[in-house]
């Protein structure tokens, strides 16, 4: 008779049960695993740098209008507006929102009001590229349009008809002085009578005498 050995008894013992060893083996192993998942991460494993980066959202170009950033737009006039329409559109009749001023749209505040205005420049001088303010336009600078250019005209009498001492390019006529950017502002010199400050002198754009 043959007798396997792995079956007799050791230390009066019966053969241990290899599943049952292995299935101890499982449920350590599952143990360990819940157990690791339960414990904080290692503070020096490798871990994504944290994002630091705040969004401010645009940069801030309202200019030279105050803005009220908190309040204008927010659909009821708050102190220090005269209205607002609840919404950021700069160029309706109440310019509002995070740029805007909440204060009725005019010539001269910096928005460009729509169907009303083709340029402001936010100031209300009437010699730049854009004359505005309460007696501005609100329409780009050009000749004949009553407002003299500085830098860019010598003189501006609102037509277009020559001999008046202004000609119809803006610029001042042979024997006449001009004195303002208004119509009817220029004089004709009497070359032939009293000296009355501009005798003797022909005016031209560099105003040289000759």
């Amino acid at each position: 008779m043959v007798v396997r050995l792995d079956t007799l008894p050791r230390d009066g013992l019966p053969p241990p049960d290899q599943n049952a060893a292995d299935a101890q083996a499982m449920d350590a192993i599952a143990a360990a695993d819940a157990l690791a998942d339960q414990l904080p991460p290692d503070a020096t494993a490798d871990q994504p740098a944290p994002d630091t980066t705040v969004d401010v959202g645009a940069p801030d170009t309202c200019t030279p209008i105050a803005r009220f950033p908190a309040l204008c737009g927010n659909g009821a006039p708050d102190q220090g507006e005269s209205c607002d329409d609840g919404d950021d559109d700069l160029s309706d009749q109440c310019p509002s929102g995070f740029c805007g001023s909440c204060q009725p749209a005019r010539c001269g505040d910096g928005f460009v009001w729509l169907d009303h205005e083709l340029c402001d420049d936010g100031n209300d001088a009437t010699d730049d590229a854009c004359p505005s303010g309460p007696e501005g336009t609100c329409e780009p600078a050009s000749c004949n349009d009553g407002f003299l250019h500085a830098g860019v005209e010598t003189c501006e009498d609102g037509n277009t008809t020559p001999g008046d001492g202004c000609s119809s390019t803006c610029t001042i006529e042979a024997n006449w002085y001009c004195s303002g950017p208004l119509k009817g502002s220029c004089s004709k010199c009497d070359i032939n009578g009293t000296f009355d400050g501009c005798d003797g002198w022909t005016y031209t754009a560099s105003s040289t005498a000759v």
